[in-house]
């Protein structure tokens, strides 16, 4: 959109508080300024002078660039310490919730010191709303070097912005609060409780699930499918060991239950499939959120990606379709950290979705390709951060097609085993039965266990017979991973044959497919770090959750 198309009626007036923290009584004293220059706020030794510039007024303003943003005029203030002891002071931002209009995922901002801080451009909803912190506490000494500091502040209606913003109306004010006790801002920042806990003590059903005997009606589902349920699990070879607690599952259920989340900027672009406890690669198990993008890896055309496709010979692959093992595979390479020039990634480059960057992505056999441009869809550092390392499991199957061998039971056992490729399975290169990482796909499992059934095969039955039967309507209409007329990759290799994975077909059902499949989409599963906040959201698609450190 041009930047001289005038969009919205924006009046950014900027007022100032200063708050001063005294003593160990806590004593609060504040001022609000509104259109003063200088003022000077002193008790007892402790003296904090403030001056403003100009306000900033984006009246009729037109988009802008990011370049042209930070040539805009900007807004300045000057925090002094004239006082005999240290200051500590932090920088806000308070919005004026009541009367705001303009949806701030199209202001941007930056705020920089002449001290060295700098901000970098923000999106102002990716830092927060209301009241919330854009400069953590510092401190102003009493020489003349490290008395005072001198911010300015930046801010512009981005190029982003479509007609929506239209005579919208965005207001706020910049917040200075000075303490004279180190860690005094500590008191103003909100007591959040861990996303893990959150999300077991209130998003959780009463009701344990195990061998599905719980009596799931659709006259409920409404209330039950937007909370997690929770599955006792058998462990696995590789979870020998492992408590009745640790074995524990929490999920979502359900065509659509409120388990929407804001991730990387992509406002309800993301998915919890539910809780696990996982071994984060150094042996220590954590509960951990686990999340899946809702719509496919944005790659090529109609956002089809091979799951591998080396030639026979170079790396696990034998055969010219490629190798199921996903620890070397050409998708794993594009969505994980530290391939950026691995010789075995398509093209001798990786990492392009965790980079930002565009290349080409693996797509049909011997070395095929499709372009894929991650920079404006890959991950941004914010949500890097919230990615912890994880251990995958790989094991696999080559027996699913019946009730007595492939249910969502079964699966989960197959894929925690050690099973990777059977003598019949053409493999003469050894498999790994697991591997760290940051960035997977879901696991069969995953999908079984998501159904609530309906009327005419109950959840109970759905689970109870093989993910490839999941092509009756019931079982896969109410499973919220289900993608109509999609193939999707899982993670867990078929071990019959050595270029088979296992797939979520079209019509619904679990099969195996051909890692050079040229039809079949990725969704990348993360698990966020176990220090994970929830931040405001119910989960709902238009209040999904968001988290943060």
């Amino acid at each position: 959109m041009s930047k001289n198309k005038l969009i919205a009626i924006i009046v950014i007036s900027v007022s100032v508080c200063v708050f001063l923290l005294l003593g160990t009584t806590f004593a609060l004293f504040s001022k609000t300024l509104k259109g003063d220059k200088t003022v000077s706020i002193e008790s007892g030794t402790l003296k904090i002078d403030f001056e403003e510039g100009d306000t900033i007024n984006l009246e009729d303003t037109g988009t802008l660039s990011d370049a042209e943003g930070l040539e805009s005029n900007p807004y300045t203030f000057t925090i002094t310490n004239s006082g005999d002891i240290k200051a500590y002071y932090t920088v806000s931002f308070q919005e004026d919730s009541d009367n705001n209009t303009l949806d701030t995922s199209f202001v941007k901002y930056k705020l920089t010191s002449d001290k060295g801080y700098d901000s970098g451009i923000k999106v102002m909803k990716e830092v927060g709303s209301g009241t919330f912190l854009v400069k953590d506490e510092d401190t102003l000494g009493t020489s003349t070097d490290d008395k005072k500091v001198t911010y300015t502040l930046r801010l512009w209606l981005s190029d982003t912005a479509d007609n929506t913003a239209q005579g919208k109306m965005y207001k706020m004010k910049v917040l200075v609060k000075g303490y004279s006790n180190e860690g005094g801002s500590e008191i103003d920042k909100p007591k959040q409780k861990l996303g893990v806990e959150t999300l077991l003590a209130e998003y959780t059903n009463d009701e344990s699930i195990q061998e599905y005997d719980v009596n799931y009606t659709k006259e409920d589902a409404s209330a039950k499918e937007n909370k997690m349920y929770v599955f006792n699990h058998t462990a696995g070879a590789q979870q020998q060991g492992w408590s009745p607690d640790e074995l524990k599952s929490y999920r979502y259920i359900g065509a659509n239950p409120n388990n929407y989340v804001t991730f990387n900027n992509e406002i309800a672009g993301w998915r919890i499939i539910g809780i696990e406890t996982v071994d984060n690669g150094s042996g220590t198990k954590e509960k951990r959120i686990k999340l899946i993008k809702n719509d496919p890896l944005p790659v090529g055309t109609n956002n089809y990606i091979s799951f591998d496709n080396k030639p026979s010979g170079t790396g696990s692959s034998e055969s010219s379709y490629g190798s199921n093992d996903w620890t070397d595979s050409r998708l794993m390479m594009v969505l994980n950290p530290g391939y950026d020039s691995d010789p075995l990634a398509t093209g001798g480059k990786g990492s392009l979705y965790w980079n930002r960057q565009s290349g080409s992505c693996p797509l049909g056999s011997s070395d095929g390709t499709t372009s894929c441009d991650f920079t404006s869809t890959g991950l941004k550092e914010e949500a890097q951060k919230l990615i912890g390392d994880a251990k995958w499991y790989l094991g696999g199957t080559e027996n699913y097609d019946s009730a007595e061998t492939g249910t969502p039971n079964h699966f989960y056992g197959y894929e925690r085993g050690e099973e990777t490729c059977t003598t019949t399975g053409s493999c003469t290169k050894e498999r790994k039965t697991n591997w760290t990482g940051k960035i997977g796909l879901m696991y069969p499992s995953d999908y079984g266990y998501a159904t609530s059934g309906g009327t005419s095969k109950t959840r109970d039955t759905c689970l109870s017979d093989t993910v490839y039967n999941y092509d009756a309507e019931d079982c896969k209409n109410n499973d919220w991973l289900f993608i109509n007329g999609t193939y999707q990759w899982t993670i867990a290799p078929y071990s019959g044959y050595s270029s088979n994975v296992f797939i979520v077909d079209t019509g619904g059902f679990v099969r195996r497919y051909n890692v050079a499949g040229s039809d079949t989409v990725a969704r990348p599963v993360v698990y966020l770090t176990s220090n994970i906040q929830l931040l405001k959201g119910t989960g709902a698609v238009d209040d999904p959750f968001e988290f943060g450190l």
